[in-house]
Order: structure tokens, then sequence, then C-alpha cells
């Protein structure tokens, strides 16, 4: 179980970098919209922060 929340917290991290850059994105006018992309990584952050919020409340039991 150890080895699932670990892959868990770094997929959190990658999607908080995603969701860095993305926003970089927005500041430059070469680059091409993406206030979608960044709406999905944000939907993806909130069910990763749910499933790992759960995962640790089952180890807890």
């Amino acid at each position: 179980m150890e080895k699932k929340n670990e892959i868990l917290d770094l997929s959190f991290a990658d999607a908080d970098e995603t969701e860095y850059w993305l926003m970089l994105c927005e500041y430059n006018k070469n680059y091409p919209n993406s206030d979608e992309l960044l709406n999905e990584v944000l939907s993806i952050k909130k069910l990763l922060s749910r499933i790992i919020s759960s995962s640790l409340k089952n180890l807890q039991k």
C-alpha cells in the first residue's frame, strides 16, 4: 500500500507542476489558449486529492 501512496503523491506533484507551466503559458501571447487544459489539470488534482485522502483514512483503520 505504501508504494501506491508514493505513486499517488508523485502523480499529484506532476499535476501541480503541469498546472504551473500551463499558468505560465497563459501569460505568453505566443502560446495557444490553455484554459481548457488548466481546467482539466485542476479536476485531476481534485480527484487525486480525494483518492490520497481516502487512502490515508483507510490506512489509519
